[in-house]
């Protein structure tokens, strides 16, 4: 075929070369593949593609070799990167870490709850509660009966729960006389008086109520009886109810719930009180929380009974 003297391209070959997919443009850097570099290397030595790989497999073969790994084989099953000992150590101390702070928060959450219950309970409950809190009173000179209607104010229960109030005064835990005297009871009720449980029940919001162990039912009973006008006044705020104000003189009279004789005051300010048993005085708003009482009542072993 011709050439053109001039340009050096063959004669009916003028135009320029159309560009077309792979093309490269000769001012463009080549880009280096591996395609390129394995056709020059068939070029330049002769070699064939299967002496290549060979020759791929013996270098990898002397590069394991040389690092300890042993011979590959393109059969042999690959190995799992072995996991360091710092990556173990590292891993178990992580975890380590996890469960000692579990273990720091539920410790502390559990010496707040039930240590702390356990440190100012002395005696076993009368009944069983659902819940224990302490209500502290800051001084001697303070209303004992106030702050029980605050801790009744913000008491959280589901319906039908009891919680227990445990008192303390400056600092110290109640006796039952001491508290007994604070509430203003009767010279016999607090001569008579072995244990004490005061508590709300959450029924129609919250109802109060005050249980007493007796000894000797006979003068507790006459003891009730005399202090029924004053009851309201003793109780104070903590027996108020949601329409009340000033608590007025109190006139009770007969029923019967149960069974079981109980005396009740006017609607204006409810109060209850019954001897469900010889030895136990329950103080209380309405029959619903008596009833609730004398229910859990009938489920606990004196501790002199137990076998």
């Amino acid at each position: 075929m011709e050439t053109n003297p001039t340009s050096g391209t063959p004669q009916g070959k003028d135009k320029p070369h159309e560009p077309h997919e792979g093309h490269v443009e000769p001012d463009l850097p080549r880009v280096r593949t591996y395609a390129a570099d394995l056709s020059d290397e068939i070029k330049k030595k002769g070699a064939t593609l299967s002496t290549i790989v060979g020759e791929e497999r013996e270098r990898a073969a002397r590069v394991a070799a040389e690092i300890g790994i042993g011979e590959l084989s393109e059969n042999a099953p690959k190995e799992k990167t072995p996991i360091s000992y710092k990556t173990i150590a590292l891993a178990v101390g992580i975890a380590f870490l996890i469960v000692l702070s579990v273990g720091v928060v539920a410790g502390a959450l559990y010496l707040r709850e039930d240590g702390a219950s356990a440190t100012i309970e002395k005696d076993p409950s009368i009944i069983f509660p659902n819940r224990i809190s302490e209500v502290r009173v800051s001084s001697e000179s303070r209303d004992v009966t106030e702050a029980l209607f605050a801790s009744r104010d913000t008491a959280e229960l589901s319906l039908g729960e009891i919680e227990k109030y445990v008192i303390t005064v400056a600092g110290a835990t109640t006796t039952p006389q001491s508290l007994l005297q604070k509430l203003n009871a009767p010279a016999n009720i607090i001569r008579e008086a072995r244990s004490i449980m005061v508590g709300v029940h959450a029924f129609n919001r919250v109802q109060p109520f005050i249980i007493i162990r007796v000894s000797q039912y006979d003068r507790a009973f006459s003891a009730m009886l005399q202090w029924e006008e004053e009851m309201g006044r003793s109780l104070g705020r903590f027996f108020k109810p949601t329409q009340g104000t000033v608590p007025p003189t109190l006139t009770f009279t007969d029923a019967v719930f149960e069974n079981i004789d109980v005396r009740m005051s006017q609607a204006e300010w409810p109060i209850v009180y019954a001897f469900p048993q010889r030895d136990i005085l329950i103080i209380t708003t309405n029959t619903a929380t008596l009833n609730e009482i004398m229910i859990r009542l009938a489920a606990v072993v004196v501790p002199s009974e137990k076998r």
